[in-house]
């Protein structure tokens, strides 16, 4: 089978969600596929892109660079998405040089995988060809939850707006592809039952190789010390909703958690703290704001409480995957745990308001073989369900699927 990969950023390196998961993904697809790329970016060098993608991904045929629009042309592109309801960001991607490429081209291919919607607009030149579009988040699910959340009356009518384009996206684009791919259960049906697709699904995320082989440590370190647990906030706390749930931590759960263990420090992980938070962070004791963590992987494997701030989600939240690849005991809200099909309990504490949040922690910190066993069950089932082999399996079927469903039609 012959795949073209239309990816709107450069795929190296993987540093967010959706890169994480196509640069794991490509790590099986281009050993059992016949893979070209086309990417859309803003390019500086592209024969040092090309090497790099090269050294990554060996078996991979051809290489297709576009620059994102610019300029005058960026302004006339935007404005023609914006008059038809569609996200103006789609300006930055579309270009006659590529639409005329894919109509050209396409038959060489025997699909076409579109990573995230940003190049939607080119399935109208694709209506003969077999699409898939990995859509990750339902992001008008995404933007509705943001504006229940948030109070400030400018920025509510900020997210509507954009509430009401991915409304459009949505309704327009994705019922002419042959298959969607979300990451999680809970958008795939939410997309579902929005725009009545019967042609959606859920494939979750892989994790890093590197990931899956890492031998652990920490669990010998609470054995031999039990008593250096720390507890450990992750996020992007840039974001103004991040910030504002681990304000309420601050002000609603650490003052009880203190009390009871004044010794235990709280580490916030996260680059560019809304400045209310970190005032905040000035003003307590033992709590440790850090902008950056070298060697991620070897900073998770510590004797870590991690706690997930959010109580509102989409998709697969990686960081809290990674968090659970590593054997952390994970205190999270029952909706951040989309697509992981965890059990409480067994391989995560769900928590689903403060008193929760109190009686774990209290529990993880008087009962160390509870760390251990959560984080080791956590562990297991992360890197059995969401290994790249697993995860690649699910892709080559849904490829397969889409191929059968697209010559019966």
């Amino acid at each position: 089978m012959r795949i073209l990969y239309i990816l709107p950023y450069m795929p190296i390196p993987a540093n967010s969600g959706n890169k994480n998961l196509t640069y794991n993904l490509l790590k099986f697809a281009n050993k059992e596929f016949v893979i070209d790329l086309m990417i859309i970016d803003s390019f500086c060098d592209s024969e040092t892109i090309n090497k790099l993608i090269k050294k990554d991904f060996p078996d991979i045929k051809n290489i297709f660079f576009y620059k994102k629009n610019s300029s005058i042309k960026l302004f006339l592109y935007k404005f023609f998405f914006f008059l038809r309801g569609l996200p103006p960001v789609l300006g930055n991607y579309f270009s006659f040089n590529v639409s005329n490429w894919l109509k050209k081209n396409q038959a060489s291919y025997d699909l076409i995988h579109f990573d995230m919607w940003y190049c939607s607009p080119y399935t109208e030149v694709l209506k003969k060809k077999p699409t898939v579009l990995v859509s990750s988040d339902a992001y008008s699910l995404a933007a509705d939850l943001a504006n229940k959340e948030t109070k400030q009356i400018l920025r509510k009518i900020y997210i509507n707006v954009y509430k009401y384009f991915f409304l459009t996206l949505e309704k327009y684009y994705y019922p002419k592809f042959d298959s969607i791919i979300c990451v999680s259960n809970i958008d795939s049906c939410y997309l579902a039952n929005k725009n009545k697709l019967k042609n959606i699904s859920s494939i979750g995320i892989p994790i890093d190789q590197k990931l899956k082989n890492k031998y652990i440590t920490h669990f010998n370190q609470i054995k031999s010390n039990p008593d250096k647990v720390k507890i450990l906030i992750v996020g992007n706390i840039s974001h103004n909703l991040i910030s504002a749930r681990i304000y309420s931590y601050l002000v609603n759960v650490y003052p009880h958690i203190q009390e009871k263990y004044p010794r235990l420090e709280t580490v916030i992980l996260g680059q560019k703290p809304r400045n209310y938070l970190l005032e905040k962070i000035d003003q307590l004791k033992n709590v440790i704001h850090i902008d950056f963590a070298e060697n991620y992987y070897d900073f998770l494997d510590q004797d870590w409480i991690y706690i997930y701030p959010l109580n509102v989600a989409t998709g697969l939240q990686t960081k809290l995957q990674q968090a659970l690849a590593i054997g952390l005991p994970v205190i999270a809200n029952r909706i951040c745990l989309g697509g992981l099909k965890l059990s409480n309990n067994v391989n995560v504490l769900e928590s689903n308001n403060d008193k929760d949040t109190i009686k774990h922690i209290t529990e993880l910190v008087e009962f160390p073989s509870k760390r251990i066993n959560l984080g080791k069950s956590a562990r297991d089932h992360i890197c059995e369900n969401f290994c790249i082999s697993n995860i690649g399996e699910e892709y080559r079927k849904m490829y397969l699927r889409t191929l059968r469903s697209k010559n019966n039609q």
